[in-house]
């Protein structure tokens, strides 16, 4: 078993100190960082921890969000490791993470939320940018079990952060690849109605046509603010988010039980602060449209959506999309983020973009040793990684049959269990 263990670092020593500890540290440094497995421990940190999330206008990086997915959907065998930095008594910094083993044996740590809440970030107190980078990465080199691959994603600028972790990269340098993704952003200024008369014509035209073909169904827009009115239409918005996700091909989160109890934890935690939004085009007995956002500061971001193919011929996506943007406008939001993946019908909306970054550091850790791996080069460890890759999509087809040595299991006997 491994020993959660505090660490703790000086602005003014420039090291990290590790004891095995659990969440001890030393009150008199400075600046110092905390490692945090517990989601008990989590929940006291709560408040400071959002209003983070609320100055930097980082929706889904709020620990409602957050911790509700540690809860229900980290993987069965993923552990939380959320590193904190307190300057004094005052947190500024958080960046959550999880550890897992990858199919290789490797222990690889990434971002909460990663394969649904994609975007969830560190956050950093404004102001104390470089040294809570630099505290957060000596901390991230040195957590136990240390990493072998750390992969940030979905980020805004991930280039500080990086800097920060490879500089304390304990031995040699890890290696790095990355990759730059697209997300689309509305701003929306003096309000909703500015915005709409600076798109086209025929979008205008096409949302009064889609207006007036929903309300010929006796449909009526909604935007639902309270918890339990959220939660009773999260199966209806789960059905309609799974038939459009396999008629784009399957891609997309797999909306089962675990995330429908995430949402549900969630959206009761920010029960009366307005912050989660479910706009719908309904009426008794039916939503043929809804559309999941979640906001913070001056930014709201759309999630998860979804329609009744039967209405498909009135743009109903469209449609809400412009009720969400119109309730976004009244609530006091200026930007609405319209999320990772460059789909068409965001260039309708979208005025402006952000890039997104996804960085690997593979390390070159071949001690403590738990996995045969670690024994191979870097360049050998990719060219075993894509002939795994290019096998499984074979046995997918039928065209090879999987053999019990080729089992990736395997490559990791020799490793320790998380547990």
């Amino acid at each position: 078993m491994f020993d959660d263990c505090a660490l703790s670092w000086s602005a003014t020593q420039g090291r990290p100190n590790q004891r095995e500890t659990n969440h001890g540290y030393d009150v008199n440094l400075p600046i110092r960082a905390e490692v945090i497995s517990e989601l008990e421990r989590l929940e006291s940190l709560v408040e400071a921890w959002d209003d983070l999330a609320v100055s930097q206008s980082r929706p889904r990086s709020a620990p409602a969000w957050v911790i509700s997915w540690y809860r229900h959907v980290l993987p069965r065998r993923a552990r939380p490791r959320v590193i904190v930095v307190w300057d004094g008594e005052t947190l500024a910094g958080v960046m959550p993470l999880f550890v897992h083993r990858d199919p290789l044996g490797l222990f690889k740590y990434q971002l909460a939320g990663t394969r649904t809440l994609y975007g969830v970030e560190p956050l950093v107190q404004p102001g104390a940018f470089e040294d809570v980078s630099a505290v957060l990465g000596v901390a991230l080199a040195s957590v136990v079990p240390r990493p072998d691959i750390v992969e940030l994603d979905c980020m805004v600028d991930v280039r500080p952060w990086l800097h920060g972790v490879a500089t304390q990269w304990p031995r040699r340098d890890p290696e790095v690849a990355d990759r730059t993704s697209r997300a689309y952003l509305t701003k929306l200024g003096d309000g909703f109605e500015p915005w709409l008369e600076s798109t086209t014509p025929m979008f205008r035209k096409n949302l009064r046509r889609g207006r007036r073909d929903l309300g010929m169904e006796d449909l009526r827009p909604a935007v639902h603010l309270d918890a339990q009115s959220v939660i009773e239409r999260l199966p209806a918005l789960a059905r309609q988010y799974e038939s459009r996700k396999d008629a784009r091909g399957g891609e997309g989160m797999k909306f089962d039980d675990r995330v429908c109890a995430m949402i549900s934890d969630a959206v009761t935690r920010l029960s009366g602060s307005g912050r989660v939004c479910l706009a719908t085009w309904e009426k008794p007995g039916t939503i043929a449209v809804a559309d999941l956002a979640m906001g913070a500061g001056r930014e709201l971001s759309a999630w998860v959506r979804g329609f009744d193919p039967a209405v498909a011929r009135a743009s109903p996506g469209i449609v809400n999309l412009a009720t969400l943007f119109e309730h976004a406008a009244g609530a006091g939001y200026s930007v609405v983020d319209l999320g990772p993946g460059e789909e068409p019908y965001k260039l309708r909306f979208a005025n402006s973009e952000r890039d997104l970054q996804r960085t690997v550091l593979s390390g070159r850790n071949r001690w403590p040793l738990h996995s045969p791996v670690q024994l191979l080069s870097l360049a050998h460890r990719h060219a075993l990684v894509d002939r795994l890759r290019r096998s499984t999509v074979r046995i997918r087809r039928g065209e090879i049959v999987p053999r019990p040595e080729m089992s990736l299991r395997r490559l990791s006997t020799c490793a320790p269990s998380l547990m």
